[in-house]
């Protein structure tokens, strides 16, 4: 058995050579293989702290574990083509140590926890990528081809970021801090969920729908965000859906360029 930290003590381990695991590996803190090969021999793998990858590791007997809430972190400062952990995962990191590389998926994507992109570029790579939690990207890019799907719980962008939408992007809030960059591609977003912000710097959609009867779409204040696509914005009789500024009183401002369907909308701060 292997355990890295014990819950209160949690060491980051930085392993020299390959590592062989039988009866049981468990991470607390963080285990980094740095291109040495991990194999578990009938093991059962919990990751509760971080398993840190290169991505040119060898994982033999490997299954992520993706039921403790753990993190996979990839640190590779070259381009990756695959993800060597699967793709399935609790929480995920793209960190490059160095440099600015691309990884790219290879499998559609699902991750339960949060997806954090902190340098480099992410591609998706023409796959589908499902994140339950929060996408935060923080001077690093996404590129989703046109026809990839995104699903994301919600979308929190800083720093010289560039994220360039997929087909359809299914998102609850969406935050871009300045310096930021949305570019739409033509594609649709689909806002899910009942109260939903988009907040941070002016952004220009394509296509966007947000049918929440009942809901709360909010605005910041003294932005005009701009739709160059089909805008609809839908509640239903006697359930309206409710456009705000996120400071009551102060104006926000919304840019139709084609297409609307607006229909049983109560709007303040317009």
């Amino acid at each position: 058995n292997v355990n890295i930290g014990d819950g209160s003590n949690n060491p980051a381990i930085s392993v020299t050579v390959a590592l062989t695991v039988t009866n049981s590996l468990t991470i607390h803190g963080e285990l980094i293989l740095n291109t040495h090969n991990l194999t578990l021999t009938g093991a059962t793998l919990t990751i509760l702290g971080t398993l840190t990858l290169k991505g040119s590791e060898t994982l033999t007997g490997f299954t992520n574990d993706v039921s403790n809430g753990g993190t996979v972190k990839y640190n590779s400062p070259s381009n990756l083509t695959g993800l060597i952990a699967g793709n399935t995962y609790a929480s995920l990191y793209m960190a490059p140590s160095s440099g600015i590389p691309t990884y790219k998926i290879t499998g559609t994507t699902t991750v339960s926890g949060i997806f954090v992109v902190l340098a480099g570029t992410f591609d998706t790579n023409s796959q589908t990528l499902t994140v339950t939690g929060a996408c935060t990207v923080v001077n690093a890019n996404i590129t989703a081809t046109s026809s990839a799907t995104m699903s994301l719980g919600s979308l929190s962008v800083s720093g010289t970021s560039v994220f360039a939408a997929p087909t359809t992007l299914n998102v609850g809030n969406v935050s871009f801090g300045t310096g930021g960059t949305f570019t739409h591609n033509s594609g649709s977003v689909v806002l899910s969920g009942t109260n939903v912000a988009i907040t941070g710097i002016a952004l220009t959609f394509f296509n966007f729908n947000f049918n929440s009867p009942g809901g709360t779409l909010t605005f910041t204040p003294a932005i005009c965000n701009t739709f160059n696509g089909l805008l609809s914005l839908t509640g239903a009789s006697g359930n309206l859906l409710n456009l705000r500024s996120a400071t009551p009183t102060s104006q926000f401002g919304i840019k139709i360029a084609s297409t609307q369907c607006l229909s049983y909308l109560d709007v303040q701060d317009r």
